[in-house]
């Protein structure tokens, strides 16, 4: 008698990986420079590609005003990046996106003499 008693023997169903998955998430935007008329950021590159080198980013920059290519002194904007890749070699065109990195607040301004060590008391 086949293993399982009464019951027929179940086959595995046939399936298959993908071998590309969209790119894992960028660590976190970083303030390269700042002045009071403009901001400079950079990322580095998923620690996990997925399967498929990164072909291109995504940065998005938001501000609690209203949405503008420019800049304003003094005012705050949040960043975030995610990667993107071509996965679907059936359809190089189509694009995947990888989640967003963490927030980051950085404020549109000239830059600041660090702050003198404190007195040890």
């Amino acid at each position: 008698m086949p293993f399982g008693g009464d019951y027929p023997l179940l086959s595995l169903p046939s399936h298959a990986n993908p071998r590309h998955n969209p790119p894992g998430s960028p660590p976190p935007v970083v303030l390269k420079e700042s002045s009071s008329t403009s901001i400079t950021v950079g990322w580095s590159k998923p620690t996990k590609n997925r399967g498929k080198q990164v072909s291109s980013y995504e940065l998005w920059m938001d501000s609690a005003g209203p949405h503008s290519q420019v800049v304003e002194t003094g005012r705050q904007y949040r960043f975030q990046v995610r990667a993107i890749n071509n996965c679907d070699t059936a359809d190089p065109a189509r694009v995947y996106y990888g989640d967003f990195s963490e927030v980051q607040i950085f404020t549109v301004r000239d830059p600041r003499p660090p702050l003198p060590p404190s007195i040890p008391t």
